[in-house]
């Protein structure tokens, strides 16, 4: 434990959204690699979610619940998004 007068360390570049190493046990490349491999899979889940709601969509105009025009103001959504 630290004293409370004792001059704190440096503070680290931090990322705004970002991996950190959360044991001193880890090294960064660790790291780095885990988080790599996390988020391409939150890639491919919010693919799937995306094609999902579209699927949906095509489901309700297609019915008569929603606007074809609908459609395409979605499409331009993600692509912008």
């Amino acid at each position: 434990m630290t004293p409370p007068n004792a001059p704190s360390p440096p503070p680290r570049a931090r990322l705004l959204w970002g991996p950190e190493v959360s044991s001193p046990l880890h090294t960064d490349t660790a790291q780095q690699e885990r988080w790599r491999k996390r988020t391409w899979q939150l890639h491919i889940s919010v693919l799937l979610s995306h094609v999902y709601a579209f699927a949906l969509l095509l489901g309700h105009c297609w019915a008569g619940y929603a606007d074809w025009s609908a459609v395409l103001w979605y499409g331009l959504w993600v692509v912008a998004g």
